[in-house]
């Protein structure tokens, strides 16, 4: 049976896993490697030792074509552990179409057909048995779910939500609002909060099942100065965890603060893919 991991309002990450090699949840506790994601940003490892991983995402092949414009050509990539990856490019329509097609494909919000997307080691789309493994959460611009709610009750209920028992519900509830950096909000209505709040408590929604992937599509759009700031801030705190981070949007400096490489997405193509240092070589033998 299909899983579908939600995270609010149109952001519905699906992962894939299932039968007797599947994935073993980040909330077991046995022999093998075992990595938590705490509120002060760091991951702490316990258990034996596990042979270097592939990927957190691996993306091969991706073709779409929308009114008869080419809006994805043959687009891939990988992201691994730790790593911001950036999508970037002009702000023309296609380009900022292309862009947002990539993060639904990757969400398993649309089929990546022809093409692969690879999240965790398996398909996006598929099946999985554990509904606390997730390979990628997407950040939402909005969580609410009713203006009289709290912030605090707010991210609880989406604990229970995505299926998060009682007390590890409440215990990811707090350590969520931690590493976003608004506990000081958790008694506030979410009525009362203005737009960065909001965005930062979308953030903490996502990364309630501890995601390897974290996927972001223009964040920052309508935020003030500060409030763009501290969200960046604590994606890059998130990173430095060791949670791989897919960050899509046109402003390339913005993307340059989260990012460790940068795809250049033009015309349905990634033209170039490197370092932020490298870019302008890159685009100009591109």
């Amino acid at each position: 049976m299909e899983s579908i991991n939600v995270a609010g309002p149109g952001c519905v990450c699906k992962s894939a896993g299932g039968g007797p090699n599947r994935r073993e949840s980040r909330f077991d506790h046995g022999p093998r490697r075992h990595t938590n994601l705490f509120s002060d940003g760091t991951r702490r490892t316990t258990g034996q030792p596990a042979a270097t991983p592939g990927p957190v995402l691996s993306v091969r092949g991706l073709r779409h074509r929308l009114d008869g414009e080419t809006v994805l050509d043959d687009v891939a990539f990988d992201v691994r552990e730790g790593e911001g990856f950036g999508l970037t490019g002009s702000a023309a329509l296609l380009d900022t179409i292309g862009r947002t097609t990539i993060v639904r494909m990757v969400c398993g919000l649309m089929p990546a057909d022809p093409g692969v997307v690879l999240a965790g080691g398996q398909p996006v789309g598929g099946t999985d048995d554990d509904p606390l493994d997730d390979p990628a959460a997407y950040v939402a611009h909005s969580v609410a779910v009713t203006a009289s709610l709290t912030v605090g009750d707010t991210v609880r209920l989406w604990a229970r939500l995505l299926g998060l028992p009682g007390t590890l519900g409440r215990e990811r509830a707090m350590e969520v609002l931690a590493l976003a950096r608004i506990e000081e909000h958790t008694q506030t209505p979410v009525g009362r909060c203005p737009d960065g709040v909001l965005r930062e408590m979308g953030l903490a929604v996502a990364l309630l099942r501890r995601p390897r992937l974290l996927v972001l599509d223009e964040p920052t759009r309508g935020l003030n100065p500060r409030s763009r700031e501290r969200l960046l801030e604590t994606v890059n705190r998130v990173r430095g965890g060791g949670t791989a981070v897919l960050y899509a949007g046109r402003d390339v400096a913005e993307v340059r603060e989260v990012c460790d490489r940068i795809g250049v997405l033009d015309r349905g193509r990634l033209v170039a893919q490197g370092r932020p240092e490298e870019l302008p070589r890159l685009l100009t033998a591109a």
